[in-house]
């Protein structure tokens, strides 16, 4: 679907997801959500890394953000 946040994101307007790259996407991929869906479960999920005691944060930070803190920044919508 149009509105997936991974429609489009490769060459020929495929469905990045997709292993095949064709998306036939009705809806009911276990996959699908909008870019604004997306966002906000991004939000969430870096507010709950915020929570975190310090040692789990920095954990975090070293082996998925390359050592930054996304989560400890103004996140723009």
């Amino acid at each position: 679907m149009k509105d997936c946040f991974a429609y489009g994101k490769v060459k020929n307007r495929r469905c990045a997801i997709m292993l095949d790259g064709n998306c036939e996407c009705d809806g009911m991929c276990r996959f699908y959500k909008t870019e604004g869906k997306l966002r906000d479960e991004r939000q969430k999920t870096l507010g709950k890394i915020a929570e975190m005691p310090e040692i789990r944060q920095q954990e975090i930070s070293e082996k998925y953000y390359k050592g930054t803190r996304p989560w400890n920044c103004e996140i723009s919508v």
